[in-house]
C-alpha cells in the first residue's frame, strides 16, 4: 500500500449535514438535449476543489504496476490557501500486486464452434470421435482433468434433435455432461442467416430497448435454413440448445450491427440473453480467428494492457456487462494456442516458454469444423440454398479427416502429457473451474472498508474522463459497480458491513459534461436514493420480462433544476463518501467537475468496431484470478 494520501481541505469541504429537503432527481434522456449543453470553456481542477493533485502521484516507483496515472497539476494560491486551513487525511490508495516468481500455472479452457447445420454425418462425426479422446487423456494425465464445452448454434441443435430425438448422440453427450466432461454452450454467429439477422438495423442510435427486442428474437427465434426468417418464436437459438442438451454455461458470437468481433452486445443484447439463459456468467471476448481490420489486433492489445494492471491480472480475461469474457489468446503479452487440431508441434511453437509471472488462461479450440471442411460449411451453405450440402470438392478425403483428428489428439496430449507437467498447476479447465478461477462468490461481497478504497481510487484517478475500472487494491470494480455500490452505502442507514454487487444496465445515452455543477448534500443524498433504486430493481422472470429493465440507469439526471451526467453523479458519490468516511460527516457542498462521460476504453471499443458499447464501457473492469487449490 502506498504512503500517499487524498487530501481535502477544511476550507474548501464544508463538513454537515442536514437530509430534510425532497429533492426530485428525473432521469434526462442524453439523446435528447446533448446539443443543449454549452461548452463553459472551463474545466475544474482538483486543486480549484481544495484538493491537492500533487498529493496523488502516480503508482510507479517500487513494485510498480499499470494502474492508471493521476497526472501533477500545478500549485496554486487557492491550493497553498487550503493547505494553511488545514487538511483531511482520507487515507492512503493502494499499489496493485505486482507479478510475482515465475511459476503461475496456465489453464486451457477446451471448446468446440460447432458451426454446421447442413453435413450431418461430417459434423455429428465430431461428438462421437472426440470424446474418447478426452476419456483417454483423462485416464493417462487424471491431473490434466479435460472438459469440453460444445457450444452449438440454434440450428444444427435443432437438426441433431430431429434426427436423434432423445437418443444417439443427445443422449451420450447429455450423459458426459452429468459426468462433468461436457459443457454446453451458444455460438450466435453463424446462425441462418448473416444477411437476415435482426441486430443488422442497429446502429448507434438504437436505443437499449430496441437492442433488446432484436437480440431477443435473435437467441430465442427457431429460423428456416434458407432465409432465416423466424418460423416459430421462443423455440430456437438457446431456447432450442437448452430443450436438447441442457442449460448453457458460455455464450459468444453476437454483436450489434451484424458482423464483428469482440464482445459487442451492449446491455440490451445482455439483458436479453439473461432472460433465456439467466444463469450464464461467461462469454467470449476477442478471437485469434476472425480477427477484423488492420488495427484490431494494436487496438485489442492496448485494451488489454489496460485491463491487465496487476500481477494478478492477464490479457486474456476480462469482464463486460457482468459477463466474464475469456478471449483466444492472452494479448497482452501476444501469446495465442488457437487451435489444437494443427499438431503437437504447432502447439508447442505457440505457448512453450510462456511467462508464467502470471495466470495465464487459453482458449483451445478443438474439433473445429475445418477437421472435415475445406471451407465454412455456413458460408457455403446460406449461399447455396437449394444445396447447402458441402460438395465433395469442398470436404476432406477419409484419410485426411484421420489424420486431422489424430493431429488434434497428438496436440491434446503434448498439453496434458509434457507442458502441463513441466508447469505445475497447469490443467484443463471448465465453465465451474473458470468461475473459481476469476469469479468466486466473495467476489461479489464488499466491505465496508473496501468501499472506502473504491470511493478513494475513483478520486485519485479522475481526469478529465473517468477511470477505465475501479479497485479495492485486489479486486477490481466497473464504473457501474462503484456508482451502485456507493448509492446504497450513502442510503443506508449507518454504514452496511457488507455490500453485495448487482446486476444493473447503462448509462446507455451518455454525454460529456462541460461544467460542472455544484451539489447540496440533500441532494446528493437525493440523487444516491435514484440510483440505489436502479441498482436494486429486482430481475423480473422469462414471463415478465419486457424490453427496458427497471434497473437502467440513465447517461444524465435531472436534480432539481440542474442536470448531472453518469460521470458526474459517480464523482459526486464518491467524495462525499470519502469525505464521510475520512470525517464522520458529508461535505454540505459537492462540486462535481466538468467531465468526458466515457473512459479510455470507450475509444478503443469503438476503433474495434463496437457499434452502441457505452453500457460496454461502464461496466468494464479487469479480472483479478486465483490459482486453482492444489489436489
Amino acid at each position: 500500500m502506498r504512503g500517499f494520501g487524498v487530501m481535502m481541505a477544511l476550507g474548501w469541504v464544508l463538513l454537515g449535514c442536514d437530509d430534510e429537503a425532497a429533492i426530485g432527481v428525473e432521469d434526462v434522456e442524453a439523446s435528447l438535449v446533448r446539443a443543449d449543453v454549452e461548452d463553459a470553456g472551463v474545466r475544474e481542477t482538483f486543486d480549484g476543489r481544495g484538493f491537492d493533485a500533487r498529493e496523488i502521484g502516480d503508482a510507479g516507483g517500487e513494485g510498480e504496476t499499470d494502474a492508471p496515472a493521476t497526472e501533477d497539476a500545478p500549485a496554486t494560491e487557492d491550493t497553498a490557501d487550503a493547505a494553511d486551513a488545514g487538511m483531511i487525511e482520507l487515507g492512503p490508495v493502494p499499489d496493485l500486486v505486482a507479478p510475482g516468481e515465475a511459476g503461475q500455472p496456465v489453464y486451457v479452457f477446451l471448446f468446440t464452434h460447432t458451426e454446421d447445420p447442413f453435413n450431418h454425418a461430417l459434423s455429428e462425426a465430431r461428438y462421437t470421435t472426440t470424446p474418447p479422446i478426452l476419456e483417454a487423456i483423462a485416464r493417462d494425465y487424471p491431473d490434466t482433468h479435460p472438459e469440453w464445452t460444445v457450444q452449438f448454434q440454434g440450428s444444427d441443435a435443432r437438426t441433431i434433435a430431429e434426427r436423434h430425438g432423445e437418443g444417439g448422440i443427445v443422449a451420450s453427450l447429455r450423459a458426459l455432461a452429468t459426468r462433468g466432461r461436457v459443457h454446453f454452450g451458444y455460438h450466435g454467429q453463424h446462425d441462418p442467416t448473416y444477411l437476415n439477422r435482426p441486430q443488422n438495423g442497429l446502429d448507434e442510435g438504437s436505443s437499449f430497448e430496441a437492442i433488446a427486442e432484436a437480440f431477443d428474437d435473435w437467441v430465442s427465434c427457431e429460423r428456416e435454413l434458407a432465409s432465416g426468417d423466424c418460423e416459430a418464436e421462443g423455440a430456437g437459438g438457446i431456447v432450442r440448445i437448452q430443450e436438447t442438451f441442457g442449460s448453457i454455461q458460455v455464450y459468444s458470437g453476437l454483436f450489434v450491427g451484424g458482423e464483428g468481433n469482440g464482445p459487442f452486445e451492449d446491455g440490451g443484447g445482455h439483458w436479453a440473453i439473461r432472460r433465456r439463459a439467466p444463469e450464464v456468467a461467461i462469454g467470449f471476448g476477442f478471437s485469434d480467428h476472425a480477427p477484423g481490420g488492420s488495427d484490431f489486433e494494436p487496438l485489442v492489445r492496448e485494451l488489454m494492457t489496460i485491463l491487465s494492471p496487476s500481477g494478478e491480472t492477464s490479457g486474456g480475461v476480462f469482464w463486460v456487462g457482468d459477463t466474464l469474457r475469456i478471449n483466444d489468446g492472452d494479448w497482452r503479452d501476444d501469446v495465442h494456442l488457437s487451435s489444437i487440431d494443427d499438431g503437437a508441434e504447432a502447439v508447442r511453437a505457440r505457448i512453450e516458454g510462456v511467462d508464467t509471472t502470471r495466470i495465464r488462461i487459453f482458449n483451445g479450440g478443438i474439433a473445429s469444423k475445418f477437421i472435415y471442411a475445406k471451407t465454412s460449411p455456413t458460408q457455403y451453405g446460406y449461399a447455396h440454398p437449394e444445396s447447402p450440402a458441402l460438395p465433395p470438392t469442398q470436404v476432406h478425403t477419409t484419410a485426411e479427416i484421420a489424420r486431422n483428428y489424430e493431429n488434434m489428439e497428438e496436440g491434446l496430449r503434448y498439453l496434458a502429457g509434457t507442458f502441463m507437467p513441466a508447469n505445475p498447476g497447469s490443467r484443463f479447465i471448465g465453465p465451474d473451474e473458470l468461475r473459481a478461477i476469476a469469479a468466486p462468490d466473495d467476489l461479489f461481497e464488499v466491505t465496508a472498508d473496501e468501499l472506502e478504497v473504491i470511493a478513494r481510487w475513483v478520486i485519485a484517478y479522475w481526469g478529465e474522463r473517468p477511470p477505465s475500472y475501479v479497485s479495492d487494491g485486489r479486486e477490481f470494480y466497473s464504473l457501474r459497480d462503484a456508482i451502485g455500490l456507493l448509492a446504497r452505502a450513502i442510503v443506508a442507514d449507518g454504514a452496511p458491513a457488507t455490500l453485495e454487487l448487482t446486476r444493473f444496465y447503462g448509462p446507455h445515452a451518455i454525454e460529456d459534461a462541460a461544467r460542472a455543477v455544484t451539489l447540496t448534500a440533500e441532494e446528493v443524498r437525493a440523487l444516491a436514493r435514484r440510483i440505489a433504486g436502479i441498482a436494486s430493481a429486482p430481475i423480473p422472470s422469462e414471463a415478465a420480462w419486457t424490453p427496458r429493465p427497471a434497473g437502467l440507469m440513465p447517461g444524465v439526471f435531472a436534480v432539481g433544476e440542474k442536470r448531472v451526467t453518469a460521470a458526474q453523479a459517480l464523482w459526486a458519490l464518491a467524495y462525499t463518501h470519502a469525505v464521510e468516511a475520512a470525517s464522520g460527516a458529508a461535505p454540505a457542498e459537492v462540486t462535481a467537475p466538468a467531465v468526458e462521460g466515457l473512459p479510455e476504453t470507450y475509444d478503443l471499443y469503438v476503433g474495434l468496431g463496437c457499434v452502441s458499447c457505452e453500457d460496454a464501457a461502464w461496466s468494464t473492469k479487469p479480472a483479478r484470478l486465483r490459482p486453482l487449490p492444489a489436489e
